[in-house]
């Protein structure tokens, strides 16, 4: 059985949060928890339906919990995505249908596309897919581990500024002159689709965006956000941009003083790979992100006569 998860779960999830595999749904903010348990703030904060920060189901036969889903917003109502997933084992012939279900539930609170990211040697892709989830597009984590005591002195690029809300129609454009067509499909054809499904790590007030602009035209965009001793980036850059390396390298800087710093980067992107390892970054795993049209947007905006 699915249902919503409430505050009186909160007893019998702590057992299951210790037994139960790992997290399989990974978000980008989620990159550096290797573990597979939560801590209780989190399970309170961040699970249950009255934070508000997300909805939550559990799959249940009678007294056993054989999983837990949750969804969440991107950037916008009509994008969502799945940002924990932890299944039993020995459910994996169910599981389809249990995601299957959530992507209708999703529809029901105004989502016209559900995201996921599984790693790329992930069974549970082929589990997605049989639900219809489609996959998009391959990813790779760069990691940069820093030297204690290491700091950044060079001067800012002088190209490099704060991003100011004038800047998305210019980084929009970046987004489409360097993904391929099936990336652009998935994640927006339209300025206001791409806005609604950019990840929402980067709208928090803790985090940072800079853009690069040479000539006065933007070329790139850098998101920074910190999350404990993790620093995450995320780049875009125009195929044409002639200061990707001093960039990359001003990215790095605003994460100073972090243990750690990851950067998901698109496996079409070789030109930021090679600047990556050039920078001192090391390639780690892969990942394969999933996407599923849960609603017809005409259908949605307009009523279809039956049989249509």
């Amino acid at each position: 059985m699915l249902r919503p998860l409430t505050p009186i779960d909160l007893v019998t999830l702590v057992p299951f949060n210790i037994k139960a595999p790992p997290n399989l749904a990974k978000t980008k903010d989620s990159l550096a928890h290797g573990g597979s348990s939560m801590p209780w703030v989190t399970l309170w904060a961040d699970w249950l339906p009255v934070a508000r920060k997300r909805r939550a189901w559990m799959l249940s036969q009678g007294p056993r919990i054989q999983g837990v889903i949750s969804i969440r917003r991107r950037c916008g109502p009509s994008a969502w995505e799945v940002d924990y997933l932890r299944l039993r084992l020995d459910i994996c012939e169910a599981s389809a249908e249990f995601l299957d279900k959530v992507s209708m539930l999703a529809g029901s609170y105004g989502a016209e596309k559900l995201f996921i990211r599984f790693q790329e040697d992930s069974p549970w892709i082929a589990v997605a897919e049989e639900a219809g989830f489609t996959p998009y597009l391959n990813e790779s984590l760069y990691y940069y581990h820093a030297v204690p005591g290491e700091s950044f002195t060079g001067p800012k690029p002088p190209e490099v500024r704060k991003r100011f809300p004038g800047d998305d129609h210019g980084i929009f454009q970046i987004f489409c002159q360097s993904c391929p067509a099936w990336v652009r499909s998935a994640e927006g054809l339209t300025f206001r689709e791409w806005q609604e499904t950019r990840e929402a790590l980067w709208t928090n007030p803790k985090s940072s965006q800079y853009v690069l602009a040479e000539q006065g035209v933007v070329k790139g965009w850098v998101g920074i956000a910190h999350k404990g001793a993790v620093g995450y980036m995320d780049l875009l850059l125009s195929p044409d941009a002639t200061s990707s390396k001093e960039f990359i390298e001003f990215a790095r800087s605003q994460v100073a003083g972090k243990s750690e710093v990851l950067c998901l980067v698109p496996q079409s992107a070789s030109e930021i790979r090679e600047v990556m390892l050039e920078r001192g970054f090391q390639e780690g795993q892969g990942y394969t992100s999933l996407m599923k049209q849960v609603t017809d947007k005409l259908r949605r905006a307009f009523p279809v006569p039956a049989g249509v």
